[in-house]
């Protein structure tokens, strides 16, 4: 039975040791490429594809119109080129964004799944002892064997998603497999969230109606079925109704993503609110620890469910960025994809 339970526990160490999840992807000092929410926007203009040729398009436009002003001066069509290549840049840039903190985020709980793993697999060194002296059933023994199990394989669930999650970004950035990439983690500090509680949606839906790049296409071929020669009254009839559905839809969208903002900021303070507690009863937990009132396994356990905790909230904050990005964004005329 001894050298059975060592040769698990053996087992156990060699498989616990988990890459940090923002480790740089190569030893080289050359060309690294950092990613954040500050450096994003730069790295998708240097490599995406999708923003190349969109500025492709734009510049084949441009060129197009050069050549037909003085024989019928289209501008028109150069504008709705310019419109779709400033929405399709911030667009893909929102998307890079989201496609970043779900990495921070799956990458913050792969860290709270391994100290639970770390918890179980040190409480099971414990109870493998108590069961060799004679003070721990065989059936407590393999529950606890279990519970270890149990960790291990979600610690390394979570971190194949990680490396899955890393991966998508690298390949949606378009940054090839030779150069360097180096991911920081996402800090509170990079999220400002002081101006949703200002919000003014009656002033912010005219904004967005007048920016909107959608209307504003809408609007460019309304126009030019009005003013072209050879367009039929039906043509012209059928590209009004265009403009104004496109702006009742538009408008649907956003009152949609302020619904869920206000939402989600809400829930969010209420979560910061209950980690902060559980926060300080865990710094109490840790003088009462020092001072012998309390078991090292109590206070594991209760360290582990803050960290628990914090990861959710990390996701929580995470997702309600994304949510103020996205109204954030169409409230200055970019629409979010398929909207």
């Amino acid at each position: 039975m001894k050298k059975l339970l060592g040769l698990i526990l053996a087992a156990i160490v060699a498989g616990s040791a988990a890459t940090p999840a923002f480790a740089a992807e190569s030893t080289q000092d050359s060309s690294k490429i950092t990613i954040s929410l500050s450096t994003i926007q730069s790295v998708m203009e240097t490599y995406n594809l999708d923003i190349q040729v969109a500025e492709n398009d734009l510049k084949t436009a441009k060129d197009s119109y050069k050549l037909s002003a003085q024989e019928k001066g289209d501008k028109n069509e150069y504008q709705i080129a310019q419109t779709n290549y400033e929405e399709t840049v911030q667009q893909k840039i929102a998307e890079a964004k989201q496609k970043y903190l779900t990495f921070c985020a799956a990458s913050s709980q792969l860290s709270a799944d391994q100290t639970s793993f770390d918890n179980a697999q040190k409480q099971l060194g414990v109870d493998s002892q108590l069961l060799q002296k004679g003070y721990l059933s065989q059936s407590d023994y393999n529950a606890s064997l279990e519970t270890m199990q149990k960790a291990q394989n979600t610690l390394a669930l979570q971190d194949a998603k990680v490396t899955q999650d890393k991966k998508a970004l690298r390949t949606f950035l378009n940054i090839p497999e030779t150069e360097n990439m180096t991911i920081q983690p996402v800090t509170d500090s990079d999220l400002d969230f002081s101006g949703i509680s200002k919000i003014d949606y009656g002033k912010d839906v005219i904004v967005m109606r007048a920016n909107n790049a959608e209307v504003a296409k809408a609007s460019l071929n309304y126009s030019t079925a009005k003013h072209a020669g050879y367009t039929s009254e039906r043509d012209i009839d059928t590209a009004k109704i265009q403009l104004e559905q496109t702006g009742s839809s538009q408008e649907a969208v956003f009152k949609q993503l302020y619904d869920s903002l206000l939402n989600s900021y809400q829930a969010y303070q209420q979560e910061l609110q209950l980690v902060q507690k559980e926060e300080t009863t865990v710094t109490g937990e840790q003088q009462q620890l020092s001072l012998g009132y309390l078991s090292q396994g109590q206070y594991d356990k209760d360290a582990a469910q803050l960290k628990s905790m914090k990861s959710t909230l990390a996701s929580d904050r995470n997702n309600l960025y994304n949510t103020y990005l996205q109204y954030t964004n169409m409230k200055n005329g970019y629409s979010p994809v398929g909207a």
